[in-house]
Parts: C-alpha cells; sequence; structure tokens
C-alpha cells in the first residue's frame, strides 16, 4: 500500500504507510527498527534515500480509529484487516542523488542531509 498523507499540522518527515503484521517486512523492522525507503524519478534521474526509526502500531483499538474504507481493497478479507500495521518512520537522513545537486561525476556519492534535534536538516556531507 501507498504512502499516507500527513494531516494537517503533522511533521511532513514522519513516513506513514499500512502493511500486513505477518509480512517479512514487518518482521524486519520489528527486529531492526531502522530502515530506509528508497525511491525515485526517473524522468529527473533522481534518486533518493530517506532512513530513519520505525514504529509499528498494530493494536485493535488503534488500527481501527485510523482505518479508512479505502483500505479494504489491500487488505480484503476480515482476518488480512486483523493483521494490518500502521507504520511510522520518522525520517532522521537523507541520501539524495539528483543531477545538479549531487556532486560530479554523478553516482559516485550522495548528497546527506541530517535533522538535528530541533527538526532542522543540515548537508552533512558525501558518502562514497
Amino acid at each position: 500500500m501507498g504512502r499516507i498523507p500527513p494531516d494537517p499540522g503533522e511533521d511532513a518527515w514522519t513516513i506513514r504507510f499500512l502493511t500486513d503484521r505477518r509480512s517479512r517486512k514487518a518482521a524486519d523492522m520489528r527486529r531492526d527498527g531502522e530502515v530506509a525507503i528508497i525511491c525515485q524519478h526517473d524522468p529527473d534521474l533522481a534518486f533518493m534515500t530517506l532512513i530513519g526509526r520505525a514504529a509499528l502500531h498494530d493494536s485493535a483499538s488503534e488500527v481501527h480509529a485510523r482505518w479508512k474504507r479505502a483500505y479494504d481493497l489491500y487488505f480484503p478479507t476480515e482476518t488480512d484487516r486483523e493483521n494490518a500495521v500502521f507504520v511510522e518512520v520518522a525520517v532522521e537522513r537523507m541520501e539524495l542523488w539528483i543531477q545538479g545537486v549531487t556532486p560530479e561525476p554523478f553516482g559516485l556519492r550522495a548528497t546527506v542531509l541530517e535533522r538535528d534535534a530541533g527538526g532542522e536538516w543540515r548537508v552533512t556531507g558525501d558518502r562514497g
């Protein structure tokens, strides 16, 4: 399932999505906590990795409170819905490969940004 947009006033850098608690993805997040979300936009040759801590929200009351009928498409049976988990990833680091932003030669190093305790982003350097 795709990303769930933030509600007004919520932190735009908290990525939310819905997944199945029975999946390997959910098991990996429970075990490791830190996750990487990889995105690309082919027409602009733009790629990014968002890195942060994942929190799984899977209590029946919490899932019920957040549930929207549109999610039934992805979780069609009652058993599927009972296994739905809302995931929140607090993005703490970005690695960018964007032409015009990333140092040349393109693709060898990422532009790296990290979020400080106040929520501000700062460039921390390139990664080779």
